[in-house]
């Protein structure tokens, strides 16, 4: 969960995130009632502990608008590119 100034798909996030770490990785979508049945089979089949009810209701939009928050407390929000930003420098200065 990532708290922000605005609303981003995660298709983007991730478009995002590869962007700023020059990552050539390649995407593969799969539908969510796959990725359900996949996991399901390697649970029980082949004994590999994945977090089914995670898979299961990952679809879900949580998007939460804060615009009230923001004006009741005066707070304005850093953006997820700069947050991302932070993150990165602070990972990479480790």
């Amino acid at each position: 969960i990532i708290g922000g100034k605005e609303s981003i798909e995660y298709q983007k996030m991730i478009s995002i995130i590869k962007q700023k770490i020059n990552s050539k990785s390649l995407i593969i979508k799969f539908p969510q009632n796959l990725i359900y049945i996949i996991a399901k089979i390697a649970n029980n089949i082949l004994r590999i502990s994945l977090p089914i009810e995670q898979i299961k209701s990952s679809h879900i939009d949580r998007n939460i608008d804060n615009n009230e928050a923001i004006k009741m407390l005066d707070y304005e929000p850093k953006s997820f590119e700069t947050r991302l930003e932070e993150s990165i420098q602070k990972y990479y200065d480790l």
